[in-house]
C-alpha cells in the first residue's frame, strides 16, 4: 500500500491544488539551481505526488538539489534567528532541559529546527523558503495536531498517547523560551507543532563534514548533538535533518527502490533510480521498515496489513532497587555497555532475542546472578567470537524463570491497557462526525489492534520459552521442577498441620517463607520416597555450606526456630512425632538458604495462560506465586 502527502487543507483557496503555488515552487527551484525538469507535480485520487514527464533510465537521477536548496538544521542555527536562540537556550539551562527531558538528546536540536521553520513561514514572502513553505500542508495528521481530546480517546493505553502528550509539552514548554530569545518572533504552539510536525513527516538525514576552528558558529551545537563525533578530529562528521523541496514530495511506497547520493552534489543531493521509471508513472520513495507506531506518530497515517509493524516495551530499572545504580552500571559499562533497555518485538518474531533476555536477567536477577550473566557473555564471545553474537547470555532455570514471568507481566500489562482504551466507532462520532475523525478512529484503531497482535504474539514466545526452561529437554511435569505450597506433588502432610496450627497462631509465626521451609525440610527428610528426592541428592549441600550462605543470619534463625517456632509446631502432633535431628535449628538455616538461593516468585498470568494449575489456586489466579525451583 502506498502512501501519499497531503494536498492543501479545505481552509485555502479550495481544495484543489493551486497550480500557481506548485508553478512558483517548481519555478523557484530551477532559477536557485535545482534539476527538476523531469518533474511533474500532481494530483491523483485526491492525494499529490510527483510523476516522471518523460521516462527515467535505470540508474539515472530522478531530481538534483543544491545546497542553496537545501533546507537543513544548521540553516537555521546559521540565521540571526537561529544564533539568539541558541544563546538564550545556552544562557538557561536548566530551562532547556526542563523543556527537552533528559533521556532525548536530539530533542533540543529537533526543537531549534522547528521554531526557526515557523519564524519563516511566519514571514510570509518576506522568506527565501516561502515558495516552499506555501506548498506544505498546515494539517499533516500527526497525533501531535490532533485536539488533546483526541489524543485521549483514541490512543489511551498506547505508547503514541505518552509520545504525543509528551511531544506536546515539550513544544509548549519551548514557546515561552522562544518568545524571550527574539521577542517579535509571535511563533504560538499551533505554528511550532505544524512546523514540528513537517520535519518528522518530510525531513531526511544527512551526513556532513564540519571543519572545526574558533570562528564556526555551528561547532558548539553540532558536536554537542553528536555523541563521539571526535572532538579533538579538525574534520567533525556529523548528521542533520534536512528539508528537500520538490524532492520530498516522492511519495512513500513499500518495496520501492531508491537512492538518495550525497556525494554527486557537494553539498546537495541528489536521488536516483536503480531500476528506472516509465513516463507518466508515478515515482515513489522508500521510507524504509517502518511499524504503525512510527508511521501514526510521525508521517499520520497506517498499513493495514503492515508486516513491519512492531511493538515497543521498556524495562525500566525501579528507583527503589536496591540494586538500581548497581544495574545501570552494568548496563551502562563493560561488555553489556550495548544492551538496551528498550525493546522491539516485531510481528513475525519466532522466538525472545537474545538481547531482550540479556537485559531482563540483568534487571531482575540478584547481584550474584547478574555477575554470572555478565561472565557468560565474556565466556560465549571468547568461544563463539564476540561480533557473532554479543548479545547472548547463559543464566540459570531459576533466573530465567523470573526473566521470563517478569517479561510476561510487563506485556500482559501493555495488552490490558490497549484493550481497556478502546472505544468504539459511534461513542466518538457522537462528539464529532466528520470523515476527518472517522479516518482518525480508523487508524488508531489500526495502530491498536496491531500493537495487540504484536504483543500476543510476545506473550506466545514467553509461555514457549518458559516451558523450554522447565521442561529440561524432558517430558516431565511443571511440578517436578517448582515446589509451591499448592503443588500437587508434595506429600501434603506439612500443609495439614500447619492448617490446624494456623487457627491458634497469634503471633504471625507461620508466614508464607517458613510454611515453605518447613515443607522442604520434610520432602528432604522423606529421602527417596519425595518426588523431589533426584534434585535433594544433586544439590547434596551440607548444613555447613548452608551456614555460609546465610552466615550472618544463622544465629537469629536457630534462635528464632528453638525459642519460638519449634515449641509452637510441638503442639501439632504431626511435628511432635518429628526426630528432633531431622528437623532441627540447622535442618531450618538449610531450607531457608535454599529459599534464598532458589527461590521464585512468579506471575500468576503466565501460570494461568499455560493451565499450569498444579502450581496454584484459583483464588491466587491475581497473585504472585512464591515457590522453590529444584533444578
Amino acid at each position: 500500500m502506498a502512501a501519499q502527502k497531503r494536498k492543501h487543507s479545505p481552509d485555502d483557496e479550495g481544495e484543489a491544488i493551486k497550480e500557481g503555488t506548485i508553478e512558483g515552487l517548481l519555478s523557484w527551484a530551477r532559477q536557485n539551481g535545482g534539476l527538476i525538469d523531469n518533474l511533474r507535480i500532481e494530483e491523483r485520487d485526491g492525494l499529490r505526488g510527483v510523476t516522471a514527464i518523460e521516462s527515467i533510465g535505470a540508474g539515472s537521477e530522478i531530481g538534483r538539489l543544491p545546497p542553496q536548496l537545501i533546507l537543513s538544521e544548521s540553516t537555521g542555527l546559521s540565521s540571526s534567528f537561529g544564533r539568539a536562540l541558541n544563546a538564550h537556550l545556552d544562557a538557561h539551562p536548566e530551562a532547556t532541559l526542563a523543556m527537552t527531558g533528559s533521556t532525548d538528546t536530539y530533542a533540543r536540536a529537533a526543537v531549534q529546527f522547528a521554531a526557526f521553520l515557523a519564524f519563516e513561514r511566519r514571514r510570509g514572502s518576506a522568506s527565501f523558503w516561502a515558495p516552499y513553505l506555501s506548498t506544505l500542508p498546515d494539517d499533516f495528521g500527526l497525533p501531535l495536531q490532533w485536539p488533546s481530546e483526541d489524543v485521549a480517546a483514541l490512543l489511551r493505553g498506547t505508547n503514541l498517547q505518552f509520545m504525543a502528550t509528551e511531544r506536546r509539552r515539550m513544544l509548549s514548554d519551548a514557546i515561552p523560551l522562544i518568545s524571550a530569545a527574539v521577542p517579535d518572533s509571535n511563533i504560538d504552539f499551533d505554528d511550532l507543532a505544524w512546523a514540528y510536525a513537517a520535519i518528522v513527516s518530510r525531513a531526511f538525514p544527512k551526513g556532513r563534514t564540519v571543519v572545526v576552528d574558533d570562528s564556526h558558529d555551528l561547532l558548539d551545537v553540532l558536536t554537542e548533538n553528536d555523541k563521539g563525533s571526535g572532538i579533538n578530529n579538525p574534520n567533525t562528521k556529523v548528521v542533520e535533518l534536512c528539508l528537500y523541496p520538490v524532492l520530498d514530495m516522492i511519495n512513500h511506497k513499500r518495496n520501492q527502490k531508491i537512492e538518495w547520493n550525497a556525494e554527486k552534489v557537494p553539498g546537495g543531493i541528489s536521488f536516483i533510480s536503480p531500476n528506472g521509471v516509465p513516463a507518466g508513472d508515478i515515482i515513489w520513495n522508500n521510507y524504509g521498515s517502518k511499524g504503525n507506531e512510527n508511521l501514526l506518530s510521525n508521517y499520520g497515517f497506517v498499513l493495514s496489513p503492515n508486516p513491519e509493524d512492531y511493538a515497543k516495551i521498556a524495562l525500566n530499572i525501579s528507583p527503589t532497587d536496591p540494586l538500581h545504580h548497581y544495574r545501570h552500571s552494568i548496563l551502562s559499562l563493560g561488555l553489556a555497555r550495548h544492551i538496551s533497555t528498550v525493546h522491539l518485538f516485531f510481528a513475525d518474531d519466532v522466538k525472545l532475542s537474545d538481547e531482550l533476555l540479556t537485559a531482563t536477567r540483568i534487571l531482575v536477577g540478584t547481584e550474584p546472578e547478574v555477575e554470572s550473566v555478565v561472565q557468560s557473555m565474556v565466556d560465549l564471545a571468547a568461544s563463539q567470537g564476540y561480533k557473532t553474537n554479543r548479545d547472548a547470555s547463559r543464566a540459570s532455570a531459576k533466573l530465567d524463570l523470573v526473566a521470563l514471568s517478569t517479561l510476561y507481566a510487563l506485556v500482559s500489562a501493555k495488552v490490558d491497557a490497549i484493550v481497556k482504551g478502546s472505544i468504539e466507532l459511534e461513542s466518538y462520532v457522537c462528539a464529532d462526525g466528520s470523515d476527518l475523525a472517522k479516518e482518525r478512529f480508523r487508524m488508531a484503531n489500526v495502530y491498536r489492534q496491531g500493537q495487540i497482535a504484536v504483543f500476543k504474539n510476545a506473550l506466545r514466545l514467553c509461555q514457549e520459552h518458559f516451558k523450554r526452561v522447565l521442561s529440561n529437554n524432558t517430558d516431565e511435569a511443571t511440578s517436578s521442577y517448582i515446589l509451591t505450597l499448592r503443588n500437587s506433588k508434595q506429600s501434603g502432610l506439612v500443609l495439614e498441620a500447619v492448617a490446624e496450627l494456623a487457627q491458634v497462631d497469634q503471633e504471625g509465626l507461620l508466614d508464607q517463607d517458613t510454611i515453605l521451609a518447613l515443607v522442604l525440610m520434610h520432602e528432604r527428610m522423606l529421602g527417596d520416597d519425595s518426588e523431589f528426592a533426584a534434585f535433594f541428592k544433586a544439590l547434596n549441600r551440607s548444613n555447613e555450606e548452608a551456614r555460609k550462605l546465610m552466615s550472618e543470619q544463622v544465629e537469629d534463625m536457630s534462635q528464632f526456630f528453638e525459642d519460638a517456632l519449634l515449641p509452637f509446631l510441638s503442639q501439632s502432633p504431626f511435628f511432635a512425632n518429628l526426630s528432633t535431628t531431622e528437623y532441627s535449628a540447622a535442618q531450618f538455616v538449610w531450607a531457608n538458604s535454599l529459599l534464598d538461593t532458589h527461590g521464585i516468585t512468579l506471575n500468576s498470568n503466565i501460570l494461568k495462560a499455560m493451565d499450569l494449575f498444579d502450581l496454584f489456586d484459583d483464588e491466587d489466579a491475581d497473585e504472585s506465586i512464591f515457590g522453590v525451583v529444584l533444578m
